[in-house]
């Protein structure tokens, strides 16, 4: 058995198949999934085994992440950011990034993630934090790469979660364990709302 502790409150055991119920749920029940319209709530479940997790926090989301990763330098993109993280193993390699929800070709914001992506909304999608997601299925020979897409709660970024395990196609415990570990991060996410920026009134003469 593991010990598993849903915050606030105490650890309680679970069994390995409880675990990968509740980790893998969106993996394996792809069937039930594609009757829901592929969506599903994730689990607010936090690994104790991974020892304590450092949390990343910046204006719009905060997420937990492996306490040996290091965090890297913030990468200025011509409309966002990208912030990675260091597996000093090199095993797998994490990054958050966030653009500009702007539209070029039209001008405006896009309506939602489906028009960013340009994929139809069969696409698989995900509820965390009352926010809704898309998840990008790994395409042939990307197996390794798992991808999420949030709006931020004011629809004024689009954020992107990326994980990738850097090991062999073909050893599937690596990346299944990869995948574990994307699916705990997720389950830590919160989106923050942004406050209004005050205004100043003069103060009459």
């Amino acid at each position: 058995t593991y010990k598993l502790i849903s915050s606030p409150g105490k650890p309680r055991e679970v069994t390995k198949d409880q675990i990968k119920e509740r980790i893998y749920y969106p993996r394996v029940s792809q069937q039930h999934l594609n009757k829901t319209q592929q969506s599903y709530i994730s689990p607010t479940v936090f690994p104790v085994q991974a020892g304590i997790w450092k949390t990343y926090t910046n204006n719009n989301i905060s997420f937990k992440y492996p306490a040996e990763w290091e965090q890297g330098e913030l990468l200025i993109l011509g409309s966002g950011s990208e912030q990675t993280f260091r597996d000093p193993n090199g095993l797998y390699s994490f990054s958050f990034t966030t653009r500009i929800n702007y539209n070029n070709r039209t001008g405006k914001p896009f309506s939602d993630l489906y028009e960013y992506l340009n994929v139809n909304k069969n696409t698989k999608t995900i509820i965390i934090d009352s926010q809704e997601g898309v998840q990008t299925l790994p395409r042939a020979g990307s197996e390794n790469v798992n991808t999420v897409y949030f709006f931020s709660k004011d629809l004024e970024f689009i954020n992107i979660i990326d994980l990738s395990t850097n090991s062999d196609l073909n050893d599937l415990a690596k990346i299944e364990e990869g995948e574990k570990i994307f699916d705990q991060i997720l389950s830590t996410l919160e989106f923050i709302e942004s406050s209004p920026t005050p205004t100043c009134k003069p103060r009459p003469a």
